[in-house]
């Protein structure tokens, strides 16, 4: 894969990889706790542990040639979140994963829905990958329904990382093979 990472532009939105830049802007998204509730184990994160999740969000691009992408709504460039696809590790194995969070204010506008079908598509189209997941917790009912309108169904229970294991969780396992669409 080459060394630069693709932007993505749809009707609404420009998908871009992220930069050092961007850090103000996902440091007050994940401060928000009503957007990180469902993420990892549900606690808002310090600029620091930001400005970590960002240089390993760089260090995937570099592996991988691909990563989560800077959600920016095209008309005014303003941040609405992160989406994109990133290699995610459970139950021993790997997959491509499809992720996506968004700024509160900008929830129920189509927003997530339309970045996940980009990446999915690129996924498919540009990368290659014959079957994309997503892993969301049970209470997680918006993102089990962006996952329904790009196709996605829902394929059973696992075991996803070490914070879910140490708290007894299991969540759900959504996916998407390139003949389903």
């Amino acid at each position: 894969m080459g060394s630069e990472i693709a932007t993505i532009r749809t009707e609404r939105l420009t998908l871009r990889p992220f930069t050092a830049g961007d850090l103000d802007d996902l440091a007050e998204l994940c401060a928000d706790p009503e957007v990180v509730r469902y993420i990892s184990d549900g606690t808002i994160a310090s600029r620091e542990e930001t400005a970590g999740w960002l240089d390993r969000c760089l260090d995937h691009y570099r592996d991988h040639g691909f990563g989560l992408w800077c959600v920016r709504r095209t008309e005014d460039d303003r941040f609405l979140g992160r989406c994109g696809i990133k290699i995610q590790g459970f139950e021993g194995h790997e997959e491509p994963e499809i992720g996506y969070i968004l700024r509160r204010d900008q929830w129920g506008r189509g927003y997530a829905t339309e970045a996940a079908a980009a990446s999915r598509d690129y996924g498919f189209d540009a990368l290659g990958f014959r079957r994309l997941i997503s892993l969301i917790q049970h209470d997680n009912v918006a993102s089990k329904r962006v996952a329904d309108k790009i196709g996605m169904h829902y394929e059973r229970e696992v075991a996803f990382g070490t914070q879910w294991e140490k708290f007894g969780r299991r969540v759900s396992l959504y996916s998407i093979e390139r003949s389903g669409l």
